[in-house]
């Protein structure tokens, strides 16, 4: 994968076959550490409305974003 994500891997609840609701998505990298983490509301199988989205760098500590109202997403 050239931009060196591996897969990504959901918990929660399902409509029309893709993410929706409340649940935690997690993208992992090609050498199976966590990328980015994913923890509220998706809709349409993106993450939409109230949550919070965390950003692992193995260089720095984690760098957690939260949304702010019911329509944006901050990540």
């Amino acid at each position: 994968n050239p931009d060196g994500l591996a897969f990504q891997e959901y918990e929660g609840e399902w409509k029309g076959g893709k993410p929706e609701g409340k649940g935690k998505l997690t993208v992992f990298n090609a050498d199976g550490s966590i990328f980015k983490e994913y923890e509220g509301e998706l809709k349409d199988g993106k993450p939409e409305g109230k949550g919070k989205s965390t950003v692992f760098n193995p260089d720095d500590p984690p760098m957690t974003l939260s949304t702010l109202s019911d329509k944006s997403y901050v990540g």
